[in-house]
């Protein structure tokens, strides 16, 4: 019989395989069905506490690179999600914050994954649930001590409920010498230009 870590790691490889093709209607659906698998394995009585934690893992995982890959505005070139897409897409990102707490996993993971359920309502032009998301992910990079992803969480915040304060936090990224300074700075460009236009 196979151990389930190894099952899982395989089905991790598989999933990541086709996250290569860019297809997003396939990566969310693999993502449901993957999860759907683990959930069911990581429920029986057999399953250890360890093991039950490595499928969470892989569960977080997973749920938030197939959510991530549904954000239409990681460049400006990106093709128009469908509702049903961003949908799909929020649940998973609501899923991996789920295991983020369940693993009570560090300040900057929580941030990460809050930020994506932001991300999709704004995408989802849920203005109002973006900018509440986006305001605590920079309550929790600020708890990382991470000052740059921090302002990356506010200006998305502005992008969402005040875009006259955006030029202002970009300017601070600017001068700022955290490493991806210049990449975060690119990235609200891009999506106030999306978003905002």
């Amino acid at each position: 019989m196979i151990d389930i870590n190894d099952w899982t790691k395989k089905l991790e490889v598989e999933f990541n395989l086709i996250r290569q093709t860019n297809d997003i209607a396939r990566i969310l659906t693999l993502a449901d069905v993957t999860i759907a698998q683990i959930d069911h394995a990581r429920t029986t009585p057999i399953v250890t506490d360890e093991e039950n934690v490595n499928c969470l893992k892989i569960i977080k995982r997973i749920a938030y690179n197939a959510a991530a890959d549904a954000w239409p505005a990681w460049d400006s070139c990106t093709a128009p999600r469908r509702a049903a897409e961003l949908t799909q897409a929020v649940k998973l990102a609501e899923r991996s914050w789920a295991c983020v707490q369940d693993l009570k996993q560090s300040p900057m993971q929580q941030g990460n994954a809050v930020w994506l359920i932001g991300a999709l309502y704004l995408a989802q032009n849920n203005r109002a649930g973006a900018h509440e998301c986006f305001v605590q992910a920079a309550e929790y990079y600020g708890q990382a001590s991470a000052s740059a992803m921090r302002l990356m969480a506010e200006g998305y915040c502005a992008i969402a409920h005040n875009p006259a304060d955006l030029p202002e936090i970009l300017e601070k990224l600017a001068g700022s010498t955290e490493e991806h300074s210049a990449e975060l700075s690119k990235q609200l460009s891009i999506a106030h230009s999306i978003f905002n236009a």
